[in-house]
């Protein structure tokens, strides 16, 4: 095979990836800053207990990556089910997050069998 079979092949697989490189990074640019305001991390669980131990460890280092701050909310009662909807009533900003476990997703389906 020719030197020109060589450049041709690789100036082929360099467009696509150069092009798929230059729209990742117009993406990039077109996000906006995130978060905007504090982050609330909702813990179905009362204070003091494991889960909000773990819940407290996760908050502080988001709290030094994002450079804003968690704030814990606990809501502890009824198998997390009322966290779950106060989750669900949030607005949809991306500013409220939960910590939840399989029990109480998979409570309500197993009650209705």
């Amino acid at each position: 095979m020719n030197k020109e079979f060589f450049n041709n092949r690789r100036q082929c697989l360099a467009l696509p990836l150069a092009a798929g490189l230059s729209a990742l990074s117009w993406s990039a640019t077109a996000q906006a800053n995130w978060p905007t305001k504090p982050v609330r991390f909702i813990v179905p669980f009362v204070p003091g207990g494991t889960s909000d131990i773990v819940a407290r460890t996760v908050a502080s280092e988001l709290t030094k990556q994002l450079g804003s701050p968690v704030l814990i909310e606990n809501r502890g009662g009824g198998g997390g089910v009322p966290a779950m909807q106060e989750a669900a009533r949030a607005p949809a900003d991306g500013h409220t997050i939960i910590l939840e476990h399989v029990g109480s997703m998979a409570g309500s389906h197993m009650k209705s069998c």
